[in-house]
């Protein structure tokens, strides 16, 4: 089977359009469908339903695209171990990151690539903690940041941090602290369900008889962020998460306290395929670099 028609099927899957595909790709529309139709053909059924707005996998192409991911990945890191005898490290590394750490790390993560490695090259995904381990179980990144809000067996944390109330920086209504029961006089903007750190406050404050006053959900941590800037709301977000505005002047945070929630981060590699040299460095890199952001806050 030709790679470049496995690259094909993944890209189109990932994007779902042909002819975002075949822009990605660089290869026209016609050779692409063309190349999909032998695909189909050969694996004797539809790999993707037809719609008004693009693509979508059929079963048989959803059973199929975690197996043509790691055969692109292997086929990769071929090319990169074999080139890294000769050179120093290499290639593709694709990292998860969950909002709070995605503007504060990608930035740091991208001057510390150019500086000690510009041979490797970064993808970032952005998600959920759930999204982020689904991809590494699957094999989409290599490397994921994720968090813990409960203990979770014998995974280490690599930080715990505390979350903070966030507020404009002219806003000196809150002292410099705000108890928990606080919470239920402020309009709120906080993450969508399901996600854990929502649950866990939710739960905290049932507890507590605190009814929380939220104004708005956002899966987006830059809308939230926005909300309180112009809108006049708050958020629970961890300090780092607010890196660049405190950095502004913009926004500040106010420690939660009784009861404190702490967050745990967690990194972890892809146990779907090898680990090239190049996934290593950055695997050793992000530690410190996670410890450097947050040692400057």
């Amino acid at each position: 089977m030709d790679f470049d028609v496995l690259r094909g099927f993944v890209t189109i899957a990932e994007l779902g359009s042909l002819s975002k595909a075949s822009a990605a790709l660089g290869v026209a529309q016609s050779a692409l469908s063309r190349q999909l139709s032998a695909l189909e053909s050969e694996i004797g059924g539809r790999l993707f339903h037809r719609t008004g707005r693009g693509v979508t996998l059929t079963e048989t192409g959803a059973s199929m695209l975690p197996r043509a991911r790691g055969l692109l990945s292997d086929a990769q890191a071929m090319v990169d171990e074999a080139a890294n005898v000769m050179h120093s490290p290499s290639g593709l590394v694709s990292i998860g990151l969950v909002p709070a750490w995605s503007s504060p790390l990608s930035g740091q993560l991208v001057s510390w690539q150019r500086n000690n490695h510009p041979g490797i090259r970064l993808r970032i995904y952005e998600g959920y903690s759930g999204e982020i381990e689904e991809w590494l179980t699957n094999g989409r990144i290599d490397v994921g940041i994720f968090n813990r809000y409960r203990p979770a067996g014998q995974e280490e944390a690599i930080l715990t941090s505390s979350m903070y109330l966030i507020a404009r920086s002219d806003d000196l209504s809150i002292g410099d602290e705000c108890k928990l029961k606080a919470l239920a006089g402020l309009p709120l903007a906080l993450m969508t369900r399901p996600n854990a750190f929502r649950m866990l406050l939710e739960e905290n404050c049932n507890r507590d008889g605190v009814l929380l006053n939220l104004q708005l959900e956002a899966d987006s941590a830059t809308a939230i962020k926005g909300a309180v800037l112009t809108g006049g709301l708050y958020s629970v977000l961890p300090l780092h998460s607010i890196t660049v505005e405190r950095q502004m002047g913009i926004l500040r945070g106010i420690p939660i306290v009784d009861p404190s929630i702490k967050q745990s981060t967690l990194l972890k590699t892809t146990t779907h395929h090898p680990l090239t040299a190049a996934t290593r460095e950055v695997w050793r890199a992000l530690p410190g670099l996670l410890k450097s952001i947050v040692d400057a806050l």
